[in-house]
């Protein structure tokens, strides 16, 4: 659709080096898609890129939904985390886990990309171990 109009206008515009930009594995690239769909905060902590280049797309699609969550989730490497929505918009997360002080920075910043815009994390526990929010 935008092609014709820059063929007019810069007639030696070839558009073939950047058709296929998303499909590039330039570290470079990643980080300035992750920026377009704001997933940026996952950066420090996505365990397999290749994993969320392929599934971004549908997490997008699905954004604010359990299947985005846990697809946020997978990519900072919790597959097995336990998610308890307390409301539509208050949540739990037991990581199954007493996670370390990286892993709960993981957690918020897969679930502050994953959730709708009003969701809000109550708290992060296992067993005894606990760290609350309000």
């Amino acid at each position: 659709m935008i092609e014709p109009i820059l063929r007019k206008l810069y007639p030696s515009f070839d558009p073939a080096p950047i058709e296929n930009v998303r499909l590039r594995a330039d570290p470079e690239i990643r980080e300035a898609i992750l920026w377009e769909y704001s997933l940026e905060p996952l950066l420090p902590y996505a365990v397999d890129p290749k994993r969320l280049d392929e599934e971004i797309q549908e997490f997008m699609r699905l954004h604010g939904t359990l299947f985005a969550i846990r697809t946020a989730m997978r990519w900072v490497g919790f597959s097995n985390i336990r998610f308890i929505p307390l409301s539509h918009f208050e949540y739990e997360v037991d990581p199954r886990h007493i996670p370390s002080e990286r892993e709960i920075e993981a957690i918020r910043a897969a679930l502050f990309v994953s959730v709708q815009a009003r969701g809000k994390l109550k708290r992060i526990f296992h067993g005894s171990f606990e760290v609350k929010y309000e």
